[in-house]
């Protein structure tokens, strides 16, 4: 009992000497639009140029194909909210909108909030013929590539899935997938080589279209044993249900120190074609609102 109580003690110690400082880094409420969208001082910012502010990405066409832009809360005439929308047959393989950070600092443990509305017209994706899990709504990487020699590649995605057979509901899904690029086909993007390492679907929640969501983040980067994926989602007027409380690998596995997040898109927007020509065929748009986005730096400390 001695011995025990000796070792108890210790362990008690050596856990009252670790605290977590947080630290917001980033946020957003639209109010002043997507020109004023930049990372917090906290975080040197010398320019609208400069890789740490949010920044757009869109795939080949135009405003009336794809756009992200503040607009009206569809519920509410007193808000500005961000609007990304797809609505047009694929010009290209990729259809995508995201909004991005990269080139942080020593990011590799973060929380991150943010609002997020699916339009009325996303229920229409639970009429598409086959199931799907190609429709991502954030992402974050570590090395994200520049060209097809950039080592220990890795990422992790949360997307909207449709089950086989099922006309009725889209699920959440996570993974996590390790990048490698083809010598034959050495462009970024058209030669990558995707492995998943790791999987899980939520299929008790399904996703609600017309009402705010809160999204809830917290990832890790780590190994096996000590990588973490948190997500929760509370709908305005409900109960907070956590969709995901993950252990797993949010790094490269060829990577023995912690890797930082050096690109992620919190609000994404990214499909194929064939699921953008579905939409646009039946008069729909692919379009998600978001709103308040808070991004926290987590530092563990002795």
């Amino acid at each position: 009992m001695k011995y025990f109580s000796i070792f108890l003690i210790f362990i008690l110690c050596a856990c009252a000497s670790l605290t977590q400082v947080k630290t917001l880094i980033y946020e957003n409420d639209f109010e002043e639009g997507v020109e004023n969208s930049t990372i917090l001082n906290r975080i040197k910012s010398n320019g609208l140029s400069n890789s740490q502010y949010l920044s757009f990405q869109y795939s080949k066409g135009n405003e009336e194909n794809r756009y992200a832009r503040v607009v009206r809360d569809p519920l509410d005439e007193n808000n500005n909210v961000l609007d990304m929308n797809i609505s047009s047959k694929g010009l290209e393989a990729r259809q995508r909108v995201q909004a991005s950070f990269s080139s942080v600092p020593n990011l590799k443990e973060m929380r991150q909030t943010v609002r997020v509305f699916f339009s009325p017209d996303m229920e229409y994706l639970t009429q598409y013929q086959n199931a799907f899990t190609w429709l991502i709504l954030a992402e974050w990487w570590n090395s994200a590539p520049k060209d097809w020699n950039t080592p220990n590649v890795y990422r992790v995605s949360l997307r909207a899935v449709k089950a086989e057979g099922d006309n009725k509901s889209l699920h959440f899904k996570v993974d996590a997938q390790s990048v490698t690029y083809s010598k034959q086909r050495p462009s970024v993007g058209t030669g990558a080589i995707f492995k998943t390492e790791w999987e899980k679907s939520n299929k008790k929640f399904i996703i609600p279209y017309g009402k705010w969501l809160t999204f809830e983040y917290h990832i890790k980067a780590g190994d096996n044993r000590n990588g973490l994926f948190y997500m929760a989602v509370t709908p305005d007027g409900g109960k907070k249900q956590v969709i995901f409380n993950l252990k797993g690998a949010t790094q490269s596995l060829n990577y023995k120190n912690q890797q930082s997040y050096n690109f992620w898109s919190p609000m994404k927007l990214y499909t194929s074609d064939e699921i953008s020509d579905f939409m646009f065929k039946n008069k729909k748009s692919l379009q998600v609102y978001f709103d308040d986005l808070k991004v926290w730096r987590l530092i563990t400390k002795r």
